[in-house]
């Protein structure tokens, strides 16, 4: 079985130039994909991060939260999608609920690339059983509820969805990218090599 990380790599080096990642009118290449999440992970490492650390993500739908979640992963960390156009009372529920370190933003993205950071990522090899992300139930019978997913849950669940697909697929993402349907929307099409597009608010 292949470890997702691995796979980015691979496809980086492989295919640097093909899109990986389309949203409205911006576009990312794998190469260019590997080495922003790259600097996150450098970053984060930096600033004191801890392997098994869940991490909040804090992005609206896009390309930005993305290659701020798989810079999480590279650290061995456990990133957490806190959807920045919730209702501020969701999202501060979420981040305290979470807890330990601060969230990774649009600044603190921006920091990252505009610095130049060290792009080679922490050599980080995650077991089995650590976790890989944490996605939040929709709330609607009580406080949302963060579930756990292992890194051979997530790699097992890319396993089986690449059946019958292809890296020549162009996939469209439609869901909220803080919700469990991000790894059939979203990482499937990484794991694969192929294109995803991120469907913006105004088509959904």
């Amino acid at each position: 079985m292949h470890n997702f990380l691995d796979t980015i790599r691979e496809h980086a080096r492989r295919t640097p130039d093909k899109a990986a990642l389309i949203f409205e009118d911006q576009s990312m290449s794998y190469a260019e994909l590997d080495r922003a999440s790259n600097a996150v992970a450098s970053q984060l490492k930096k600033r004191g991060l801890l392997s098994d650390t869940m991490v909040p993500v804090l992005f609206p739908r896009g390309i930005e939260a993305l290659v701020a979640a798989l810079g999480v992963l590279k650290t061995g960390s456990a990133f957490v999608i806190v959807n920045a156009d919730d209702p501020g009372e969701r999202i501060d529920f979420q981040l305290e609920d979470i807890g330990g370190f601060p969230p990774v933003d649009k600044t603190f993205l921006s920091t990252c690339l505009e610095e130049d950071s060290d792009t080679i990522p922490p050599d980080i090899r995650p077991r089995p059983e650590d976790p890989a992300l944490v996605v939040y139930t929709s709330g609607s019978t009580g406080n949302p509820k963060g579930v756990v997913n292992s890194w051979q849950a997530l790699n097992l669940a890319l396993e089986s969805m690449i059946l019958g697909r292809s890296e020549e697929d162009v996939f469209l993402s439609t869901m909220s990218h803080s919700f469990i349907g991000i790894t059939a929307d979203s990482l499937v099409a990484l794991y694969l090599g192929a294109t995803l597009h991120i469907a913006s608010d105004k088509i959904r």
